[in-house]
């Protein structure tokens, strides 16, 4: 028989009681997990983390994606704008203060003849 006031280690404990495994009520089996708690608290932490980040990130494109849409639209409005003011009739509206007339006639060729010295 042992004393009282000497302490059983877990080999000697699982060998009175016969149990194996985590015992909940010995506190020094929680010490001797004490790093695993540790990495998974940080696991948790990471998976926090990244979630987080994540989560803004979606946020950030969807944010994009409807000022790209705003940017497509303003496109679409000033190329329509752009093609219309370059129409025929339009540009003779604009150089009409300039006394500019469209022609009927083709455009005359001029050429260039070479000096020989």
């Amino acid at each position: 028989m042992r004393p009282d006031n000497v302490t059983t280690t877990m080999d000697e404990k699982v060998q009175e009681t016969g149990k194996t495994g985590f015992q909940w009520e010995d506190p020094r089996s929680w010490f001797a997990r004490l790093p695993l708690v540790y990495l998974f608290m940080f696991l948790v932490a990471v998976y926090i983390f990244s979630a987080h980040r994540a989560e803004n990130k979606v946020r950030e494109i969807q944010n994009l994606q409807a000022g790209l849409t705003e940017l497509k639209w303003e496109y679409t409005s000033l190329n329509s704008n752009w093609i219309y003011s370059s129409t025929r009739s339009q540009v003779a509206e604009k150089v009409a203060p300039l006394e500019l007339k469209w022609t009927s006639r083709a455009p005359i060729l001029i050429e260039a003849t070479k000096r020989s010295n």
